[in-house]
């Protein structure tokens, strides 16, 4: 799965949430690639959800805020990351 582990944190660009991999709901195609909350719409690793540390890496001035260790995220927590600056990370 994109060579990302099951405990790898993510985080959904569409709804601005973390959670680990292992959490990711199955698409149509049978992958398992959607964000997990039901009330989400994000599609994609790579697309809509990236690795978490990869995104504040990428985006560092707008992702200041962010977490710096795992240790901070919990499922759910919500960290938003402005549109205007944002640079797709590398996987």
């Amino acid at each position: 799965m994109h060579g990302i582990e099951p405990d790898d944190w993510l985080w959904c660009q569409k709804c601005e949430r973390f959670f680990q991999a292992k959490d990711l709901r199955v698409n149509e195609q049978g992958d398992a690639d959607r964000c997990p909350f039901k009330d989400c719409g994000g599609d994609g690793v790579g697309s809509d959800i990236y690795r978490w540390d990869s995104w504040a890496k990428a985006n560092p001035e707008d992702c200041e805020h962010w977490p710096k260790t795992t240790r901070k995220l919990s499922k759910g927590m919500k960290c938003h990351c402005p549109d205007s600056a944002i640079e797709t990370p590398d996987l």
